[in-house]
């Protein structure tokens, strides 16, 4: 492996979800610098030892890129959803209108604006005008 220059106090700057993650890192770490390194569990080292297997079994040719072509020339050859012309222009045309109307009610409702200012009238009975007299 690589030794890319990191160190077990790069780690400490990192977000771990757990304490075993925190492990399996420093271990990962440690494991550049001495592969004889001591996993810190038994299913970390069985993860692993999986991982490494399955790489060890990859084909040793070039990779078969065929699929590729076959996925896009099936692409091509589907048929195509009919395209709705009308669809852009009245989606177009209700937007405009929604923006008009909205546009035409905030008009209406400043300009039609009920006066918010009370109307007072003190009116005089008999009796208490002439009390005042």
């Amino acid at each position: 492996m690589t030794t890319r220059g990191n160190s077990l106090d790069d780690l400490t700057d990192q977000a771990y979800s757990d304490a075993d993650e925190r492990a399996e890192s420093a271990w990962l770490l440690a494991r550049e610098r001495d592969p004889a390194a001591l996993p810190p569990s038994a299913r970390i080292a069985s993860d692993y030892a999986e991982l490494e297997e399955l790489l060890e079994d990859l084909p040793a040719g070039p990779t078969d890129e065929r699929w590729q072509d076959e996925v896009l020339q099936a692409v091509r050859s589907a048929p195509r959803a009919p395209q709705l012309r009308w669809y852009g222009s009245l989606l177009r045309w209700l937007l405009g209108g929604g923006l008009v109307a909205a546009a035409a009610l905030s008009l209406l409702a400043l300009f039609l604006r009920v006066p918010t200012e009370l109307d007072v009238a003190i009116r005089h009975s008999d009796a208490t005008s002439r009390a005042t007299r």
